[in-house]
């Protein structure tokens, strides 16, 4: 009964010299990687030819502004994946 009263009593000194230590590990996770849809140049604008229609500058117009608005849409995607990053680093 001595025995197992010792046993008993070195195992909870044990355990509890193990939980307080104050040794501190920091753990640096790295940073997240992008999707390949946001690392793609945006395609070149097309430049009106010379001389030209006006049905050729409008064709053209419409292009540019599909071609802007594609890019518009991944850099405000990147933008806002970078915000959610950050924030998620800062917790």
């Amino acid at each position: 009964m001595k025995n197992s009263l010792l046993h008993i009593l070195v195992v909870c000194a044990l355990a509890l010299s193990g939980c307080a230590t104050t040794k501190v590990i920091a753990v640096k996770q790295p940073f997240p990687t992008v999707g390949p849809e946001l690392l793609t140049n945006c395609d070149p604008l097309q430049e009106v030819s010379d001389p030209t229609t006006l049905s050729k500058l409008t064709e053209t117009v419409a292009k540019n502004y599909t071609t802007y608005y594609i890019c518009s849409t991944k850099v405000e995607g990147w933008i806002e994946w970078y915000k959610q990053q950050q924030a998620n680093d800062n917790q």
